[in-house]
């Protein structure tokens, strides 16, 4: 599967660290992301902090930034 979206490097002005707080579907959820963003790789990592059962669990996503320039 191939997911696409557009990266916003606004997000990485603090040494190259974001963490993002958005509201979730109900009043009492939200999402935290804490990211860093890798350039010289191209690369973001990202640890989604989930409560399931009780128990903290971190999930971790990274992705593959892929400019059209690199696409030849």
């Amino acid at each position: 599967m191939l997911e696409c979206f557009v990266p916003d490097p606004a997000r990485f002005r603090d040494a190259n660290r974001a963490v993002r707080v958005t509201p979730g579907s109900s009043s009492d959820r939200f999402r935290l992301d804490a990211s860093i963003h890798f350039p010289d790789e191209q690369r973001v990592k990202t640890d989604v902090p989930v409560v399931r059962d009780g128990r903290l669990e971190v999930l971790p996503v990274t992705v593959r930034c892929i400019w059209p320039a690199d696409w030849t």
